[in-house]
Order: structure tokens, then sequence, then C-alpha cells
């Protein structure tokens, strides 16, 4: 591709010649910085908010799976008292190993 299809090229995809976009480029500048600005900080925004509502949903899994194990060491703990009632069993402090 040579000089003249690169600037026609050019003209066609942002409507002006290279000199006239470096000149508008410096004139806009601020405006451009801005709006990237402004529309990277809502990305951002947006993507701490889902991390939140994510964060949020795995302690609330964990604390789920945390309370499951709690009720069956103590149904565990229950069912161990049961039986040691049922053999007759009392409860001295000695916890069955020989010294």
């Amino acid at each position: 591709m040579n000089r003249r299809q690169r600037k026609k090229r050019f003209k066609k995809i942002y409507g002006m010649n290279p000199y006239q976009y470096e000149n508008w480029l410096k004139d806009h500048w601020k405006e451009i910085m801005v709006a990237a600005i402004a529309s990277t900080s809502e990305i951002i925004k947006t993507g701490f908010n889902q991390l939140g509502k994510e964060v949020e949903e795995a302690v609330q899994t964990i604390r789920n799976g945390i309370d499951e194990i709690t009720e069956e060491i103590r149904e565990a703990a229950r069912y161990i008292a049961a039986c040691d009632l049922q053999k007759g069993e009392e409860d001295n402090g000695n916890d069955g190993i020989d010294p």
C-alpha cells in the first residue's frame, strides 16, 4: 500500500487526513481522556460490585458447609453418648487409655 492509499484509507476511517487528525487530537485530548477514564472507572466499579457478590456467595456456601459439618458432628456425639449410656458406662474421667 503506497502513501496515497494509506492516506485515503485513513481519511475513510477517521473522516479527516492524518494532519487534520493530529490537530484535532491536540485540541480534544482532554475530552478523550475524561471519557476513557469515566468508562474505565465504570467498568472497575461494575467489576468490584460483581466481585463483592461472588465473595458473598462464596462465604454463604462455606457457612452452609460448616453448618452441615457441625450438625453431623453433633449427631455423631449424640450417637456416641447414647451408645455409652446403653453400655452402662459411667463417665469417670477415664478416656479408655491405659496408663
